[in-house]
């Protein structure tokens, strides 16, 4: 009977390989370039849709902008490129509204130059006013731009734009040479008090101004077309044959955009997707929609086989993301049913420990040294004592707050936490569906056992990726670059690891240095035959993005236990420096315990900073990271955000923390304790148990809000 478990172990702790299959195409990374610059409609949704060809294809798309000339250089350089489908335009109606309205000066032919894909996105356009204009309908408009000629001022972001075109030939009403309104192309014409109109999509408009029809947004706003209004009702056109064009040569703007109108109908013209045009009689003809597609790859064999994946899983205007796939994370009944019977995080604990082998959950619950840091950052909290309010009208609780400029449900994040693929299969991708169902950020550690891709792919919500810094530099950078490219919102770099904790419980496991199996280790595997079985039906974890970390190594289990030689010990402010340069979006540092780091910090343009001493794992005897707290805040003044991690348990933890100045709590082994009782079902108990918590305790602390957590809380 030993004999049979001490094999059962053996096997379960053999790292399982697997491959995929190459594609013909693509074989190398493929160039989505946008005509705009980043941040806007086409360049976001153009992301999404690289993002999602990535994880579908397993190769790269790489998305370049290129802005400027309404798109022409953009499409200039594609149409210059090699013909091969590794060059994809992203474009809107700007690809033939162009060509055909400086026919001659574009250095393109939209029809032998390029070849469709696919439609991606349908962006309905609207027509906005300032209420000082008591313009409530397309016919005061139109009477308004006939009485007071030449004073109609068209808002646009900058001259002889294809919207600004279109006003100028296709005026509300008339026609050329007709005596109808002019239009005053203006930035802003506020101090004049001009009466002005403007075309903005219904995503961004439809937030200042309740306007749209037939969309679902909006649906008490008439479109163009019923308010009877001549001509074309397509924003940008389409494509004429080159004849018509030449014919309209000196009058292009005629047959392009009619701007004026509340809303655009659905039915009638959604951007890329369906539309009219004039046919060269003049008449008004539908185009079905098969046939409006996004031109892009100069491929001749490159065609689409219907609408691109990230399309389908572009949710309305009220929705947050695309719906994840699903989840790798198994699903435990019995282990699910259990944590219901958890009221707290040290339940939670103590069914981690119970189906845990004790190497694996020392190496989750163990510190440095003698514990004393990982001790104080419990005894932290307990030090702190509030002075609840009464009489305060608190039957409903607001817990939502600002993390890192974005709303969060709580006041709180899910720190990045190493291996804990170990504790139960992926689950870092059921922590961050728990995390993203709770409505918080999501830090995936660099060490973590599912790939930065899987979590992109699997989880939704809001995901910051935390980089440690290698002595491999091109290892760091490209991970970070993999995170870039798959939509997290922030960069976390860790600065408290320049080598690694001295664990004693690793050791003593023979959990450190080089994994090695002793009887000890393997019956301690073998008395925990739930977890071996486990192991042994999905496989060894892997730590997926540093698998190459070290190509020697024998076992996953080698590389979690000897990663700390890997660690950049020369990593310095210079090289944070230029990690914050060459970072485009949010970036957050964690580990640090000194009120001049972060005052430092905040001079770098760091966004937030992050109290912390790795849960004691790093230095033993370092402060306490809610002690370190009050200092760190005092500093940095407001410039940036402040966060804290280490010794979280209960939901009044959560008050004391903001109390003190924090602006949201990290989390660590709260949320790994119930993923390592029950996967993405124990993460998830664990924020509800936290939050009914929370929500108790600012109840009895007499604060309806987060907002009215503050330093008068505080008793000591």
């Amino acid at each position: 009977m030993k004999k049979g478990t001490s094999v059962l172990a053996a096997v379960a702790l053999c790292v399982l390989a697997g491959g995929a299959g190459a594609q013909s195409y693509p074989a190398k990374p493929v160039k989505i370039m946008v005509g705009f610059a980043a941040g806007g409609p086409t360049d976001v949704i153009a992301r999404i849709v690289a993002q999602d060809m990535t994880l579908s294809l397993g190769q790269s798309f790489v998305v370049e902008n290129r802005p400027g000339a309404n798109a022409i250089i953009a499409t200039e350089a594609v149409a210059r490129s090699a013909p091969d489908g590794y060059t994809l335009l992203f474009s809107s109606l700007s690809l033939l509204v162009n060509a055909i309205l400086m026919e001659g000066r574009v250095h393109y032919d939209p029809f032998k130059d390029f070849a469709p894909v696919s439609n991606a996105a349908v962006l309905p356009m609207v027509v906005v006013t300032s209420p000082e204009t008591r313009i409530a309908s397309m016919q005061d408009l139109i009477v308004l731009a006939k009485a007071k000629p030449g004073e109609l001022s068209y808002a646009t972001f900058h001259r002889h734009e294809n919207d600004q075109r279109s006003v100028q030939g296709q005026r509300p009403g008339a026609r050329r040479g007709d005596g109808g309104p002019r239009d005053l192309h203006v930035l802003s014409d506020r101090r004049n008090r001009r009466p002005g109109i403007g075309e903005e999509t219904e995503s961004a408009g439809g937030r200042h101004a309740q306007a749209a029809r037939r969309f679902s947004r909006g649906a008490h706003a008439r479109a163009i077309g019923s308010a009877g209004i001549r001509g074309d009702r397509a924003l940008g056109g389409h494509a004429r044959s080159r004849q018509y064009a030449r014919r309209h040569s000196q009058s292009p703007r005629r047959g392009n955009a009619q701007v004026a109108g509340e809303g655009r109908d659905e039915g009638t013209v959604q951007g890329i997707g369906r539309g009219h045009r004039r046919g060269h009689a003049g008449r008004i003809r539908r185009v079905p929609e098969k046939r409006l597609r996004t031109l892009g790859a100069r491929h001749q064999n490159l065609r689409s086989e219907g609408r691109m994946s990230a399309a389908s899983g572009l949710r309305n205007a009220g929705s947050d993301a695309a719906a994840p796939a699903e989840s790798s994370c198994p699903v435990s009944r019995g282990a699910a049913a259990r944590v219901l019977r958890a009221w707290n995080i040290a339940d939670l604990r103590r069914l981690a420990k119970r189906r845990l082998p004790r190497a694996i959950f020392d190496f989750f619950d163990g510190a440095a040294e003698d514990e004393t840091t990982l001790a104080d950052n419990r005894a932290a909290f307990e030090r702190v004592r509030l002075a609840p309010k009464t009489l305060a009208g608190v039957a409903r609780i607001d817990t939502s707050a600002a993390i890192l400029g974005a709303r969060s449900k709580l006041p709180i994040a899910v720190g990045p936490t190493g291996g804990i693929g170990f504790g139960w299969p992926f689950a870092d991708v059921g922590v961050a569906r728990a995390a993203a169902t709770a409505g918080i950020p999501y830090t995936l550690s660099t060490m973590a056992t599912a790939s930065i891709e899987r979590i992109a792919r699997e989880a939704g919500g809001r995901l910051w990726f935390q980089a440690y810094v290698f002595r491999q530099r091109g290892m760091t950078l490209g991970l970070v670059e993999r995170a870039r490219q798959f939509g997290y919102e922030a960069l976390m770099v860790t600065v408290d690891v320049p080598v690694g904790g001295k664990r004693e419980r690793d050791f003593r496991n023979d959990f450190a240095i080089r994994f090695r199996f002793t009887p000890r280790n393997v019956l301690d595997f073998a008395s925990r035959p739930g977890w071996v079985l486990s192991v042994l039906r999905h496989g060894m974890p892997r730590l997926e993005n540093v698998a190459d970390l070290a190509p020697e190594a024998k076992s996953t289990a080698e590389i979690a236990s000897s990663v700390g030689q890997f660690w950049d010990a020369d990593f310095d402010w210079d090289g944070l420096a230029r990690m914050r340069d060459g970072w485009p979006r949010k970036m957050l540092v964690k580990g640090i315990l000194r009120a001049d780091e972060a005052e430092r910090l905040a001079g770098l343009g760091i966004d937030a900073v992050v109290v912390s001493n790795h849960g004691g794992r790093q230095l033993d005897g370092a402060v306490a990271a809610l002690t370190a707290l009050p200092p760190i805040v005092r500093a940095v003044k407001g410039r940036m955000s402040v966060l804290v991690d280490g010794g979280v348990r209960r939901g009044v933890d959560v008050v004391k923390a903001l109390a003190l100045g924090a602006e949201g709590v990290m989390l660590g082994r709260a949320t790994l304790y119930g993923a390592c009782a029950a996967g993405e079902a124990g993460a998830a108990r664990a924020l509800e148990i936290l939050r009914d918590e929370l929500v108790r305790s600012m109840q009895l602390s007499g604060v309806r809000s987060v907002g009215e957590i503050g330093p008068d809380l505080l008793a000591n």
